[in-house]
């Protein structure tokens, strides 16, 4: 079943699909004339893709653009006066997308980061991120539950505390983790580095006006830092800080991308054995009747 066929369905069922290249092909490493590929690393979700796609049909001279997110490439087809891979790149970059023109050696493979190989960085450097956040989030609600044994027994003792401090165990009061600078410093500490790259991201892309999810991450923590620093530094409004707000949602987001990285991870894994099992190599039957091994990718119909 060629390439083609499949990108046919896919297209009648209503996915616009091309081809790409061919796996193991001579397309593996090398490009048709007029066609460009763009290595995207600020994709994040559907909308980024629609969004990618948006841009590059945009500029003039583009003939056709197809973003994978899995992948996180670009193939683009333009005319002969067209822009170039590196001014296509800046132009996803300034619309808040990573990118970079991918440089394909001619007539040479080039060696370049599979999907697979991607995924497994990306699992590794999510889930060290998400084991700091994890701690992090331990040391904030391990200090918060000072406050929570300080209104239980407020509750159970209307007022008297002693009548109820044995049953909490102390918790109405626990050293350093139950002060408010503690908390304070939990919450820096967090945004500088387990949830610094997501910041960061979701700034770049709001200041260039293409907010994208990390933006709204941003929004809702620096929302929340902000009104807690307003609560301590004006004690007469009357708020309460609640510094481990912050933190908990780094780290339910950092949460929920490690078991998106592990899933990626599984997929992809599960796909490369599959295409192992492609038949790499035909047996040629020759006019005389003798036979030969030949690469697969040289069988054609007719």
């Amino acid at each position: 079943l060629q390439a083609s066929a499949l990108a046919s369905l896919l297209s009648d069922a209503g996915f616009q699909s091309t081809v790409v290249s061919e796996a193991g092909g001579a397309g593996a490493d090398s490009l048709a004339p007029g066609e460009l590929r763009l290595e995207i690393e600020g994709l994040t979700c559907g909308a980024c893709v629609s969004k990618a796609e948006e841009v590059l049909m945009r500029e003039p001279g583009v003939l056709s653009a197809t973003v994978n997110l899995a992948t996180k490439m670009g193939t683009v087809k333009v005319a002969p006066d067209g822009p170039t891979a590196q001014a296509l790149a800046q132009l996803l970059t300034d619309a808040g997308l990573d990118a970079k023109a991918l440089k394909l050696q001619k007539g040479a493979a080039r060696k370049r980061v599979t999907p697979l190989e991607r995924y497994k960085r990306e699992e590794k450097d999510v889930f060290w991120r998400l084991s700091v956040a994890l701690f992090l989030v331990v040391s904030s609600v391990v200090g918060h539950l000072g406050h929570v044994g300080h209104e239980l027994a407020m509750l159970a003792s209307d007022g008297d505390m002693e009548a109820f401090h044995s049953t909490l165990l102390g918790m109405d009061h626990i050293p350093v983790l139950s002060t408010v600078w503690w908390q304070a410093l939990v919450a820096v500490v967090a945004m500088l580095f387990p949830g610094s790259q997501i910041l960061k991201d979701g700034f770049k892309s709001l200041s260039k006006g293409a907010p994208n999810m990390n933006s709204m991450v941003l929004i809702g923590v620096v929302s929340a830092f902000t009104f807690s620093l307003a609560a301590v530094a004006l004690p007469a409004l009357g708020w309460t800080p609640e510094f481990s707000e912050p933190v908990m949602l780094l780290g339910f987001i950092l949460f929920g991308r490690a078991l998106e990285s592990r899933a990626k991870l599984q997929s992809s894994s599960e796909l490369q054995a599959l295409l192992q099992l492609q038949v790499t190599e035909a047996r040629l039957l020759r006019a005389d009747g003798s036979t030969e091994l030949v690469p697969a990718d040289l069988v054609a119909v007719g």
